[in-house]
Order: C-alpha cells, then structure tokens, then sequence
C-alpha cells in the first residue's frame, strides 16, 4: 500500500496533487506543527501583472499551535472575486469558479478541515480512488515527530511503500524505512508547460492548482497528473 503523509493545503501546486495520484492512502497531517509564512494557506497565481499570492486570512495562527488548532479569517467572498477577476478570460473558468466556490463559501472555520476537504473534493472531482485520513484520527503516538512520525504512521497503516515531495528528500533515511520493510520514493513533478491565459515569454510553473483547473479544466488536470515520477 502506498502512504502519503502531508499537511493539508489550499490550492496546492500540480506536484502536491500528483501525490494525491500516487497514493492509495494519503493521510492529512492535521496536527503537525503550523508553520508561519508556509503554503497551507496560500498559493500563487498568474495575473496580469505577473505572480500573485492569493492568501486565506487566518485567527489566532501561531508555530506553537497544530493546524487544526488555527481558524480562518473571513475574506473568503473577496479571494473568489479576486480569482474571478484575474481569469475572467480563462476558457475553463466556469468549471474552475464551481471548484474555488465550493471550498471557500463553507461554513468550516477550521483551517485543517477546510483545506483538507478541499483536497478530497478535488480528489473526488478527478475520479481518484484514493483513501483520504486525518493524522489526528489514527490514535498516534504524538510525542514523535519528523520522521519518526511519519514511519510511525505508516506502521500503524501497514504501508509498504512511503511517497513523498522531492523537497523532502534531505529529511529522510532510507536505511530507517528498510529497515521498517518500507519502501520510500519521491516524486519528482515534471512541470510539463500548457496554455495560460496570460501572454508571457515563458511558462510560468508551478502555480495552483487553480491555474491549472483555469486553463485546461478539470479533464486537463486529470490528464497531467501522471506527468511525474518516482525516485528512491
């Protein structure tokens, strides 16, 4: 079985949503640490000025608490107007305004939930099989962290083989994970370029997915999530 264990963001890069492809458990890591200045709850897009951030305000978000510990401001109904607007000529944006409304216009104030329901909502939108957890739920041992955590987690899981972002790759051992009889493998995202709305010299990679779901839809997306690969 291949676990994927990762902090819950919000219109995360094509590469995250690849992981959500590789895995057939991806567990939301709801209680790990909330890292200030991280990508939980921002990402960029392409305006046409260039990058921009779109950030979801935040109450009370502090390093010394969990994310499932932060709450969400209220400018939800403005980061909607702000996605609308910066792809109002975008061929799919009726499509990608159903995924970005349907997340945002919710009730849900806690940050880790929203962002995670997200992803299983885009998951499901993409016709992925994937078994969705939340780290919080597994009974773990929360004295560990890093990647005593993580091997912790997929012990309890009974996984076979651990995926992981590339940027991962200088915090673990692969001698810790043989030894557990684990395999451990990283993506590597291949930013393969498609059309985006705005004229540039050059592709812009890794934006959010929003980017993606704007210029080439939801089957696009869907066409582009093998466009990686694995590396031990």
């Amino acid at each position: 079985m291949n676990v994927v264990i990762m902090q819950p963001y919000l219109f995360p890069y094509l590469g995250y949503v690849q992981l959500l492809r590789a895995a057939d458990t991806f567990v939301l890591y709801d209680d790990a640490q909330f890292m200030k200045g991280g990508w939980i709850n921002r990402n960029k897009i392409l305006g046409q000025g260039g990058t921009q951030f779109i950030t979801l305000n935040l109450q009370g978000a502090s390093a010394n608490k969990a994310i499932n510990e932060v709450q969400v401001g209220n400018n939800g109904h403005k980061l909607c107007k702000t996605i609308r607007q910066t792809y109002a000529q975008a061929k799919f944006k009726t499509e990608a305004m159903d995924f970005v409304q349907t997340s945002l216009m919710v009730k849900e104030k806690n940050l880790a939930r929203l962002a995670g329901n997200s992803l299983i909502s885009l998951a499901a939108r993409l016709h992925l099989p994937t078994r969705f957890l939340w780290s919080s739920e597994l009974g773990r041992d929360t004295s560990l962290s890093g990647q005593d955590a993580v091997l912790d987690i997929c012990s309890r899981l009974g996984a076979s083989h651990y995926v992981n972002a590339e940027g991962g790759k200088e915090l673990y051992s692969a001698g810790r994970f043989v030894s557990a009889g684990i395999n451990l493998s990283f993506l590597i995202h291949d930013p393969v370029p498609y059309p985006q709305t705005r004229s540039v010299q050059a592709f812009e990679p890794r934006l959010s997915v929003v980017d993606v779901l704007m210029n080439v839809g939801m089957n696009g997306l869907r066409g582009k999530l093998s466009e990686y690969s694995l590396v031990s």
